[in-house]
This record gives C-alpha cells, sequence and structure tokens, in this order.
C-alpha cells in the first residue's frame, strides 16, 4: 500500500493505512465550498493547481484537528463541518484564493482497479499514458478476466505474465502492474500454504483422536483422575472476605522467620465481571450478590471483584489474602473498613503492613483519606490538599494532552504539548529518531491510562532526538522547544527513582538500581519534593492555575518511599526492590485467573472463585518438581498431601473440573430471591 502524505504546508506527516499504528489521515471533502476552505486553511499554494475532482484524493493528517472536530471521543470519523483547526500555517488570501477552483474541461474518470487516468479497457491505448498516483486512495486489483484464479506455482516474471495473458515484448504500464500484482498473489499464497512441523502434525493429531487436553495428558503422563482433583477442590474452602486458606499459606511459608521478613505492602484492585445469579447446591445459597464477608451482603448485583494481595519485600511471597464481589466501585467508607480488616488479620498472623498500593480512583482517594484522619498527624503530612493520597504516572502527560493546559515547572519555564507533536512531524518525515506513534499522542480509551505510553514520550531518547532537531537546524525548528526537553529528561529521571530494574530494561545502573543506604535516591527524593511543589498548570483560555491530584500525590509517594526505606532499615534489610510497590503482580493475577476461564472474556463469581483455585493448587504442585511423593510439609496445608509425577511437576486442573466442584447454576434474571 503506497504511503500518503500530509498536504498541510510545512507537515511532514507521512502515513501508510497497512500499518494500523500510523497517523489518520482524511481526504478533503466532496464539496466545492468546503474543499475551498480545507485548501485556505492548509496555506498550500500547490493545491490550487489540482483540479478539483482530483482534491479528493489529498490527504490532511489527524494532528491538525482537534477534539471537537470528531463526531466522537474515539477519534476516527469527523464531523460535517470539520475543517483543520490546529498547527496550522498562515491560510490563504483571498487574492491566491480567487484562482479556486480549477475544473477540468474534460474531466478524466479514474480506473477503479489501477488509480491512473481511466481508458476504456477494449480501446486502443493512448500514446501517452497517464501515471500512477503514488497515494492513490484504492488499492490495484485486476479484474477476473484479466487474472486467473489458479493457484500460481512459477515465480518468474514471464511465467506470471504468461498466466494473465501477457507477452514479454508487450509491456505497458498498466501490463505491468497487473503482474506486480500477480506477484504480490503468488506471495500471500505462498504464506498460507507453510509447512507444518512433525511437532505440530502429532499435536493436531492427538487433539482430534481425543475429547479433551486432560485425556491427551493422561493417555502420556500418570496424572490424577478427575475424581481427585474434585476431592483436592472441595476442600479449598473459598468465600468472600478475608481467606483463611491463604492466611494459613502464609502462616505456613513464615513459619519461624525472622521480623524483616515478614513485613509487606497491601496492594488492592477491582477487575470487571459479569453480573448475573447463580444457585451453589454445596453451600445452599445464590451467589452473585454484592458480598462483604463478615460485613454482609446487599440485595445489589455484582458487577466487579475486589481483591486484595499482599507481597512481603525481602522475600518472593506474593499471595492474595481476600475478594469481595461488589457493585461498581466500592464506597469509600466501605472500602476504609475493609482495608483495616485485612490488616488486622495479616497482624494476627504477625506479618506488618507498611502501605497500601492502588491507582488514584475517587474512591480509592477518600478511603486514604479516612485512614489518614485516624493516624497521629506525625505519620503523615499532605501537600496541597488532604484528599490527594495517589498517584498515577500517565496523568501528567494526560494533563499536558488535553491541549488546554501548559505545566510551569520553573520560573519562567513552561512545557507544551504541541512541541511534542511538531517534533512528531519532523521525525516521522526525516529520520525516525524516536518511536513515537499516533497512539501516544493521541490515546483512546484504556490507552490514556497505560504508564507504559506515558514513560516512552517522557524518554531520554525524545530528549536526545529534540535536541538533536534544534542543533542541526541552527535554532530554525523547535524554536521555543528547549523548555519541554529539559521537562522530559527530569519526568525520565523521576520514573528511574520511583522504579527498581527488571529483567527486560536497558540496564541503567547509575539510576534504575535497588534502593540502598548509599543510592542516590534519599538525596533525589527531597530534591524532587522542593522542585515538584512549585509545579503547577495554567490553563490556556482562562488563565486559571490548578494542580491536578498527580502531583500532590506524588509529592506523596516520595515521602512515602522515604518512610518505607526507613522502617525496612531499623528492621535490617539492607536493599529494596521499588518494583515490589506496585500492581503489577496483581494484573498478572487476573490475567492467570483469566486463562483459566477458557473463551469467556467476562468471568462471572463463580468461575472467578474457580479460577483462584486452579491458579492456587497449580502454583502448589510446581513445588513438588522431581519426585513421585511429596513430602510431609511440602504441601499446602489447606489441600490434602499429592504427590503428582508430570514432565514440567505442574498438575493442570481443567477449568470445567473446578466449575463442577462448585456446583454452581446460572439463574435466569428475576428468578433469584434477593437477601434478607
Amino acid at each position: 500500500m503506497a504511503p500518503y502524505k500530509c498536504h498541510v504546508l510545512g507537515c511532514q506527516t507521512i502515513s501508510n493505512i497497512s500499518i494500523p499504528s500510523s497517523t489518520r489521515m482524511h481526504r478533503f471533502p466532496k464539496e466545492l465550498e468546503r474543499c475551498g476552505e480545507w485548501v485556505r486553511l492548509s496555506g498550500n499554494v500547490e493545491l490550487l493547481e489540482i483540479p478539483s475532482s482530483n482534491l479528493q484524493h489529498r490527504r490532511v493528517c489527524a494532528l491538525d484537528f482537534d477534539e471537537k472536530m470528531y463526531f466522537n471521543k474515539y477519534k476516527i470519523i469527523l464531523r460535517v463541518n470539520a475543517v483543520p483547526n490546529t498547527n496550522l500555517p498562515d491560510p490563504l488570501t483571498a487574492e491566491v484564493m480567487s484562482r479556486f477552483p480549477v475544473v477540468m474541461s474534460s474531466p478524466v474518470s479514474l480506473d477503479e482497479n489501477l488509480g491512473t487516468g481511466s481508458q476504456s479497457r477494449k480501446g486502443k491505448r493512448s500514446a501517452t499514458p497517464a501515471t500512477i498516483e503514488t497515494n492513490s486512495c484504492k488499492k490495484a486489483k485486476p479484474n477476473a478476466e484479466e487474472c486467473v484464479e489458479t493457484p500460481i506455482k512459477r515465480t518468474t516474471k514471464a511465467s506470471l505474465g504468461r498466466q494473465v495473458g501477457l507477452q514479454r515484448k508487450d509491456r505497458t504500464p498498466r501490463k505491468g502492474a497487473l503482474l506486480k500484482l500477480c506477484q504480490e498473489k503468488h506471495l500471500e499464497a505462498q504464506q498460507v500454504r507453510r509447512r507444518l512441523t512433525y511437532a505440530v502434525k502429532k499435536a493436531k493429531a492427538l487433539s482430534s483422536r481425543f475429547k479433551s487436553s486432560g485425556d491427551v495428558e493422561s493417555s502420556h503422563f500418570t496424572l490424577p483422575s478427575e475424581r481427585t482433583l474434585n476431592s483436592i477442590l472441595q476442600e479449598i474452602k473459598l468465600e468472600p472476605g478475608v481467606s483463611p486458606v491463604f492466611l494459613k499459606i502464609f502462616e505456613k511459608k513464615t513459619f519461624n522467620w525472622v521480623q524483616k521478613d515478614k513485613v509487606g505492602v497491601l496492594a488492592f484492585d477491582e477487575v470487571s465481571a459479569d453480573a448475573h445469579l447463580s444457585y451453589n447446591h454445596l453451600m445452599d445459597r445464590i451467589d452473585g450478590y454484592e458480598d462483604f464477608g463478615s460485613r454482609g451482603r446487599t440485595h445489589l448485583k455484582a458487577n466487579h471483584v475486589l481483591v486484595f494481595r499482599v507481597r512481603l519485600l525481602n522475600s518472593e511471597i506474593d499471595y492474595p489474602v481476600a475478594f469481595y464481589p461488589v457493585n461498581g466501585t466500592c464506597p469509600k467508607e466501605t472500602l476504609a473498613i475493609l482495608i483495616e480488616d485485612v490488616t488486622k488479620r495479616m497482624q494476627d498472623i504477625d506479618i506488618k503492613i507498611l502501605a497500601s498500593v492502588s491507582d488514584q480512583g475517587p474512591t480509592n482517594r477518600g478511603a486514604i483519606t479516612i485512614l489518614r484522619a485516624k493516624c497521629p498527624q506525625e505519620e503523615c503530612d499532605s501537600v496541597y490538599n488532604p484528599r490527594c493520597a495517589l498517584v498515577g504516572f500517565s496523568t501528567l502527560a494526560e494533563e499536558l494532552e488535553k491541549l488546554t493546559s501548559d505545566l510551569n515547572y520553573e520560573t519562567g519555564k513552561i512545557a507544551q504539548w504541541r512541541h511534542i507533536i511538531e517534533f512528531f512531524k519532523l521525525d516521522e518525515g526525516i529520520c525516525k529518531l524516536s518511536k513515537l506513534k499516533y497512539a501516544q499522542l493521541c490515546p483512546l480509551g484504556r490507552n490514556k491510562m497505560r504508564v507504559s505510553l506515558a514513560a516512552q514520550i517522557f524518554s531520554e531518547t525524545n530528549f536526545k532526538g529534540m535536541t538533536t532537531f534544534h542543533s542541526l537546524s541552527a535554532g530554525k525548528h523547535l524554536q521555543d522547544a528547549m523548555q519541554t526537553t529539559e521537562l522530559l529528561l527530569s519526568v525520565d529521571r523521576l520514573f528511574d527513582a520511583v522504579n527498581g530494574p527488571s529483567r527486560k530494561d536497558i540496564p541503567k545502573p547509575e539510576t534504575r538500581c535497588r534502593v540502598t543506604s548509599e543510592s542516590y535516591h534519599h538525596t533525589y527524593w527531597r530534591e524532587m519534593v522542593k522542585i515538584m511543589k512549585k509545579w503547577f498548570y495554567t490553563r490556556k483560555d482562562t488563565g486559571e492555575v490548578h494542580i491536578p491530584p498527580c502531583l500532590s500525590g506524588f509529592i506523596d509517594n516520595l515521602r512515602g518511599l522515604g518512610r518505607i526505606w526507613n522502617t525496612i532499615k531499623k528492621l535490617g534489610i539492607e536493599d529494596l526492590n521499588l518494583r515490589d510497590l506496585n500492581q503489577d503482580s496483581l494484573e498478572n493475577y487476573f490475567g492467570q485467573i483469566r486463562a483459566t476461564c477458557g473463551s469467556t472474556d467476562n468471568f462471572s463469581i463463580p468461575q472467578f472463585v474457580a479460577g483462584i483455585k486452579t491458579v492456587l493448587v497449580q502454583k502448589i504442585s510446581a513445588n513438588i518438581r522431581g519426585s513421585n511423593c511429596s513430602e510431609a510439609d511440602a504441601t499446602n496445608p489447606a489441600v490434602p498431601k499429592l504427590g503428582v509425577a508430570t514432565p514440567n511437576g505442574v498438575a493442570a486442573i481443567s477449568f470445567g473440573v473446578a466449575m463442577s466442584c462448585l456446583g454452581s447454576h446460572r439463574v435466569a434474571a428475576g428468578c433469584g430471591r434477593s437477601p434478607t
């Protein structure tokens, strides 16, 4: 597919429809009046020399349109009277626009298949054939009578030409295009007809012979029967609230441990679920209502599950401890009570919770505010206002992406989002120094909350790219963008200072490292607290100064990291990986549960409980690797002792077995009785 170029004067954006991440392009409108307005706003005099019938094949990139010009928030379809209104040059004057429109006296229709000036297919060809435009809007496709549909067996140009009736001596541009299409069709056929390996063929044969994957594995390995698995899962009783099963696991794992190994953080988040009622014949009750465990139930159907997970800082122990089916989001008063309940139950088994990890939702901030009010004043000090307790790194970029506010980060220094867009246009059309994409500049839906996209914008790579363009052009490009580049580098270093090293990350031993007594983190955190106190946003239209929750929340987090380090240092912990203080393990846990539900996109409450059991037993069985029988204290105290010999030591439990142990049956809407 040929690339398309934006025809706004000075815009270097080039897009390709075959690449989903490329910048979206919009055609010039068919209406002559609107088309003239687009030409005037583009500032491109060359468009006046193009016939009006061909202007429909010229395009303007989406970076030149504001959010208000789109039909909805997804920024795909423009409104009826939409015109370019952002990042535009000086419009054409009325004197220059007097040359518009230019209409051809004898308009030439475009061939839909080849994108060239069309002559009749059966008539004579003109002496000077029309040229093929590079940014034609439609892909060339031969008709049925011109290109045979039989499989192409040879790859030479001569054989391909003979199959479509072309001779070597008679090759015009039109027939050359057909020949190229035949080559593309042959390449596509080769990709589809790839050979299968012996392992893939054997797997397909086994899957077609047996009814389920369990039958296939049991025919080759020693696996427990379905009845044995049912008896195991029935012993694991999971109900809403703090689970005694996981408390026993923590108590068993941390037996005879010193106090420094028994400190951790509490992470909690909500995951979406299907709202419906089901009858549990084992428990003789109806599941699917909002349930807060020992705090009681309500008559509302649960469409989310609130999960609490504890991560020990000086070990690899990381398990969920409680779950609550809730309707929508949990109220802040109830959430504060649940956090206290979970913390007290962990203290009963001698595990100390140092901090909580969550997103910056309004209910989470409200619950933290309630808990802060119960703490002594010296334990926490807020910034700007006490409601801002949590932080989202992506919100720093989201405030600038709205194009309605500028960030004032130092005295006289202002960062603007339009500078990043200007750099993207230059970079995309010249040498591609950075990895910026359209999804990062104009995020939609859940992409607005992705930390990875925000981190790719506020990166050292973009800082070096913008500085390079500015220096090589002697200050002609990105003239007033150097203040924005300084912010990119500052936020990149700040992001490294609050995130520990990962196996897949590029090594940064000086900035992205574990926290120790001699590391730079302690001095840097104190300096950034003083600097970020001076940050504020200014609205462009009104000049109003506002401070979003992300700024004050980030300052609170920097201070909280210092308090956590001082606490664990007194206990004897010598280093801290800051990646333990995030929600990655909880999000991965949700993915493991969804993987046990097969093709179900949105699991129900019984399916969620069955997924917890399946993941639990699989994780426990992985510890008996290399033996046929487990030792007396090698298994989970909550399940019977069972040794399973498999190639990798993991006993896979199907989701259907877990569901049969729950004994859940769907209840039609309106048939279930509300709890009293």
